[in-house]
């Protein structure tokens, strides 16, 4: 698998601790960040804030407990996070609470890491696509004008092919 997505995946953090279901695990992990002792897990309403804050991910876990809010994104790294997660699995003993859930869940984690949201990735192949149509648009009015396929070449930036296809689609014929 060489397209592999290796940024870590917070989705996965998102998955455990954000879902009502681990209201727990929820608790111990904020108690361990913040050196706290809360015991009681309902006290967690669970407030996940929607697109806000890492543009068209709902990755942020995010929970009143106490009347204090809590926003949490975990931070990325790079590694290969796929790995990690099997190792963490076949080495977690058995009796840790998590670990039932992970191996449980071992299909949708993975499927998580597989498919992560790319924002560069995607705000790039936007860019592309945006910088295609204006070229193409560039082209045709420049065909329209009868403007000869060497210019057409230089200021649409369109392969000669690309410039026939679209004077074909015209009707017109290029020069």
């Amino acid at each position: 698998m060489s397209n592999v997505n290796r940024k870590y995946k917070d989705r996965v953090f998102k998955f455990i601790f954000g879902n009502p279901e681990n209201k727990a695990w929820t608790l111990s992990l904020y108690n361990a960040v913040n050196g706290s002792q809360y015991r009681n897990p309902e006290d967690i309403q669970f407030n996940t804030i929607e697109d806000a804050v890492y543009l068209g991910m709902k990755n942020d876990v995010s929970f009143i407990i106490r009347s204090e809010m809590n926003l949490w994104q975990h931070q990325k790294t790079l590694q290969n996070f796929e790995a990690a997660v099997e190792a963490t699995i076949q080495e977690m003993p058995e009796d840790f609470e998590i670990h039932g859930f992970l191996v449980a869940n071992r299909a949708e984690v993975r499927r998580m890491l597989l498919t992560e949201y790319d924002e560069e990735k995607v705000l790039a192949q936007e860019r592309k696509e945006a910088e295609n149509k204006v070229n193409e648009r560039v082209a045709t009015d420049m065909i329209r004008d009868g403007e000869p396929l060497a210019k057409i070449k230089k200021y649409s930036k369109l392969p000669e092919a690309a410039i026939r296809k679209l004077a074909d689609s015209m009707g017109v014929a290029v020069l």
